[in-house]
This record gives structure tokens, sequence and C-alpha cells, in this order.
């Protein structure tokens, strides 16, 4: 058997000629009626229709070399397709999930900085309380020392009062004339 006549194509693929490969179509009498025959069955008119067959079957073989080649190259294109879709799709979860990361990290950093504020403003407040406490002691401790070197010196002014009275009093009475 010659490669043309082969079943197989020329890459040893199978043709794909479709249901009617190897039968002749025939109208016979031109009646309308079309009837199907093997190739092999019919008689054939001249040497020239064995080359125009071989020729139809290059002709198949041809076409379905350029329909495995067409085939091949929608699947590849469909494929690389489909990886950049995958590829885009990869990409837009990762920076997804990088902006809700971020989010949260942001999130996080928010809360601190508010606890942290709440927390320095309650240690501002404590000291200045605690001033406040002290200030109060000292000023209660110089105004009770303030009294009380008031208190003494009045004392020690109301002693000599007393006692210059007494002087004066005793002094008038031993220098007044006795009787």
């Amino acid at each position: 058997m010659s490669p043309a006549a082969s079943p197989l194509g020329p890459h040893g693929a199978r043709s794909r000629a479709g249901p009617n490969r190897g039968l002749e179509v025939t109208n016979p009498g031109g009646a309308g009626g079309v009837s199907m025959a093997p190739a092999s069955c019919l008689p054939r008119s001249s040497p020239g229709d064995v080359l125009v067959d071989e020729f139809d079957m290059l002709l198949d073989a041809a076409a379905t070399v350029i329909q495995a080649a067409w085939r091949g190259y929608q699947a590849r294109e469909r494929l690389a397709s489909q990886r950049a879709e995958e590829q885009a799709a990869v990409v837009i979860q990762a920076y997804y999930r990088g902006y809700r990361v971020r989010c949260e990290i942001y999130n996080q950093y928010v809360a601190a900085t508010t606890i942290q504020a709440h927390y320095r403003g309650y240690r501002t407040r404590q000291a200045l309380a605690e001033r406040h406490r002290a200030a109060t002691t000292i000023q209660a401790q110089w105004r009770g020392y303030h009294t009380r070197q008031a208190l003494a010196h009045g004392r020690a002014v109301s002693r000599r009062t007393s006692r210059r009275q007494t002087l004066t009093q005793g002094k008038e009475l031993t220098s007044a004339p006795s009787p």
C-alpha cells in the first residue's frame, strides 16, 4: 500500500476525513437518487481516476494536518489565555490580601496609639494629682509653721508685755512713798 493510500496520515495519525472516506458518491442517471458505494466496488473508467483518488487522499491528509495544526494552535492559545487569567487572578488576590493585611496593621496601630494616649493621659493626671497633694501638704505645713511662729511670737510679746507691766507695777510699788 502506498503512503497516499494508507489509512494513516503522513505523520502516522489516523485521518479524520469523515464517515464517507473511501466511498464514492454516484448519481446514476441523474434521477435525483444518490447512492454511496465503496470506491473499490465501482468500476473505474480510466487510469486517471486512480490519480484523482490519490490526489484526493493527499488533499485529505493535508487538510487533516492543517486542521490538527489549527486545533493545536487554538488549544495552546486557550491554555495560554487560561494561564494568563490564572496568573492575573493570583496577582489580584495577592494585592487584595496585602491590602487587607495593611488595613489590619493600620487598625492595630490606631488602637495601640489610642491606648497609649489614654495611658499617658492617665499617668499625667495621676502625676498632676500627686503634685497637687504634695503642694497642698507643703502649703499646710507652711501655714502651720507660720501660725505656730505667729502664736509663739504673740505669746512672747504677751509675756514681755506682761513682764513689763509686772515690772512697771513692781517699780511703782517700790517707788511709791511709804505712808
